[in-house]
């Protein structure tokens, strides 16, 4: 594991053209490697206090992460509108353009609608709607199913399983819709990693572009 680091003066940014872009782009990288770095961490604890969240945590950041794709990809938007940062985008390296290109060719995909219901319904805000939707799809599906609900002195502790079942619903079966039958797990995943592939790009993207044109 290698690291770059540098300072740069404050005022060098706020006065170049569009320098909020360029302060939005290093939100966008704070905020992914954050969450990132949580989703491994759950992901590969066996803490036995955590294990029992584990699912529950890792859907968590999976969808928190999808909602800040989406909103990343609105700030790409206003970049592919503006002449004089593409122009800075054509001086940057290979590896930064490679990056812009592939996170631009994912607005014509179906993954992308997905991404605006995941950010409104179930990762930024809360659709009561959709979560009652969900609770008598379940109520009807498996009317014998039962579900924890627990307290204690840690947060961890403090925990209703029908919750975690609900928001797996609404993501995998409305706005997912993979279909009865299917292999949810399976279907959601191949979902999650298209999504997560052009995280990564976007994540590359903004990095570099930064570190590029903030070294002249």
């Amino acid at each position: 594991m290698s690291s770059r680091t540098r300072i740069i003066k404050n005022t060098r940014i706020e006065r170049q053209h569009r320098g909020d872009v360029f302060v939005v782009l290093m939100m966008i990288v704070n905020d992914m490697s954050i969450v990132n770095e949580s989703l491994r961490e759950w992901s590969e604890t066996t803490e036995k206090r955590r294990v029992g969240r584990k699912h529950g945590a890792r859907a968590f950041f999976v969808r928190v992460q999808m909602a800040d794709v989406y909103e990343a990809l609105l700030l790409i938007e206003i970049i592919r509108k503006d002449e004089a940062l593409k122009a800075e985008i054509a001086k940057c390296e290979d590896k930064t353009r490679a990056c812009f290109d592939e996170v631009c060719k994912f607005f014509d995909t179906d993954d992308y609608k997905k991404l605006i219901r995941i950010r409104n319904n179930v990762g930024f805000h809360y659709d009561v709607k959709l979560a009652g939707r969900g609770l008598k799809e379940i109520a009807d599906k498996i009317p014998d199913d039962s579900s924890k609900m627990s307290l204690g002195s840690d947060t961890l502790d403090w925990y209703f399983q029908l919750g975690d079942k609900v928001t797996d619903r609404i993501v995998v079966r409305h706005i997912f819709e993979v279909p009865e039958g299917a292999d949810a797990s399976e279907e959601s995943d191949k979902i999650a990693h298209r999504i997560f592939d052009v995280a990564e790009k976007l994540a590359e993207f903004a990095g570099y572009f930064v570190w590029e044109r903030t070294s002249l």
